[in-house]
């Protein structure tokens, strides 16, 4: 199905749904008027029917019977004061008004009728109309308008399903082909991803091709890594971009759901908890993107005065879970306020790193610290844990950036050990020092405050 084709499609199915709900609407909500309309209508084809028989035999005591019988009313014929046919018992005319409930009637009538020369004198209650005659087709259309909508939603489903998941497949395929450098087996028609995928593969090879004739065998290497840096960093940025679309969905949805709930805690309870889930998610996804878009000297400089242990609060709430699969025990000692002069984003990097590295090297069923204290101007982090010997050593060389970690043994960082935690000590003007007592390990970190206390 051509692109064209299927836009036309999309854009038939999306009017029809919105006729179809605009139809269903509209009949509710004329529905009161509409049924006074059919009820006055019965009324005025009763009446009609008496004055014809009336007109044509007002003797016609079966025609007043079947009249009667077919619908709901009471009525009384009368030649001056004798009674020429009557649905009730009648007396008189006082009577008759008073035989039954005024809520039970719908319309009460009298009236003169001139036939044959002779006046005739017509009383007439009209009950309640029957449901039936009216509710019946106007639920049977209702339903009809559901069952549209549901195959429409259906036929859209459908389509989504077949349109995306190919596309999804493909774009794997083509990520594949980028890890393992398959640059001319990318597709260059698709969709839009697919297409920028191709237009980065020819990027890359036309790159690859300047620097083979360019650098050495080595700074090629380099080069290559590089690039495959920037083409993961751009892949990276399109995919935790389209993230934040389904989150800002969900927090319109939870609005407009606690608009519509007042009388429910439990509920107004949830729905807000969401929305401040979803919101802090989306403020992560947010950094990220900065993080990512951004010259990272640029990042460094932005500084901003910011609560150290509240932002180290927060991180440590990502890895609860690991901390109690593993049984290590955490202390905390800091102040609930401590402020510091620096860069957000960068910090949260480094402490990242840093309580990477706690879960990563300690022993299972040992306990770690953290230690924030304010001196002299200077905020000091410390963060100590227990370690076997082996794990130790790792730390050790891990702060070297040619001693590579294997990505098998890193289930909380990235590998990249003390090494990147040195260079963004370095980045915010801050001193780094490891100190290794017997199986203790202290990782301590001091910067300026930058403000005035």
């Amino acid at each position: 199905m051509n692109k064209n084709r299927l836009t036309f499609l999309r854009f038939g199915i999306y009017v029809s749904y919105l006729m179809i709900a605009a139809v269903f609407i509209i009949r509710i909500s004329s529905f009161p008027s509409d049924y006074r309309n059919h009820e006055l209508s019965s009324v005025e084809n009763i009446e009609n029917e008496i004055s014809s028989i009336v007109l044509a035999d007002p003797n016609d005591i079966a025609a007043y019977k079947d009249l009667v019988a077919n619908n709901n009313i009471d009525l009384v014929i009368l030649n001056g004061d004798t009674p020429v046919f009557t649905s009730v018992p009648f007396t008189t005319i006082a009577d008759f008004n008073r035989s039954t409930n005024p809520k039970s009637v719908l319309m009460s009538s009298s009236g003169t009728l001139t036939s044959s020369g002779i006046d005739y004198q017509i009383l007439l209650k009209v009950h309640q109309i029957p449901d039936d005659a009216y509710f019946k087709p106007f639920l049977l259309n209702q339903l009809y308008l559901l069952v549209g909508a549901v195959a429409l939603l259906m036929v859209g489903i459908f389509i989504m399903f077949n349109t995306f998941v190919p596309s999804l497949q493909r774009i794997r395929e083509s990520v594949n082909r980028l890890k393992h450098y398959q640059f001319d087996a990318l597709p260059s028609e698709g969709d839009v991803i697919l297409e920028d995928l191709h237009q980065i593969g020819s990027q890359l090879t036309d790159n690859f091709d300047a620097v083979s004739q360019k650098y050495t065998e080595l700074e090629v290497e380099l080069k290559v890594s590089e690039q495959r840096l920037q083409n993961s960093m751009t892949v990276a940025r399109t995919f935790i971009h389209d993230l934040k679309t389904p989150i800002h969905y969900a927090i319109m949805k939870n609005e407009i759901a606690l608009d519509d709930i007042s009388d429910n805690p439990e509920a107004i309870h949830v729905l807000t908890k969401n929305i401040l889930h979803d919101q802090s998610l989306m403020n992560r996804i947010n950094d990220v993107l900065k993080l990512l878009a951004t010259d990272y000297d640029a990042i460094v400089e932005n500084r901003e005065v910011f609560n150290l242990s509240a932002v180290t609060d927060s991180i440590l709430q990502y890895f609860s879970k690991e901390f109690r699969l593993k049984r290590i025990n955490m202390e905390l000692d800091y102040d609930s306020e401590v402020l510091i002069n620096a860069s957000v984003v960068t910090f949260q990097l480094l402490i990242h790193n840093l309580i990477s590295n706690l879960l990563q090297y300690a022993i299972t069923d040992s306990t770690v610290s953290i230690t924030l204290y304010e001196e002299d101007g200077y905020v000091t982090m410390c963060y100590r844990n227990e370690s076997s010997p082996e794990n130790i050593l790792r730390m050790q060389q891990s702060e070297q950036i040619f001693n590579v970690i294997g990505n098998n043994d890193n289930r909380y960082s990235s590998g990249n050990g003390l090494f990147l935690i040195k260079d963004l000590t370095r980045m915010l003007d801050g001193t780094y020092s490891l100190d290794v007592h017997e199986a203790k390990v202290s990782t301590i970190i001091s910067f300026p405050q930058g403000i005035s206390i």
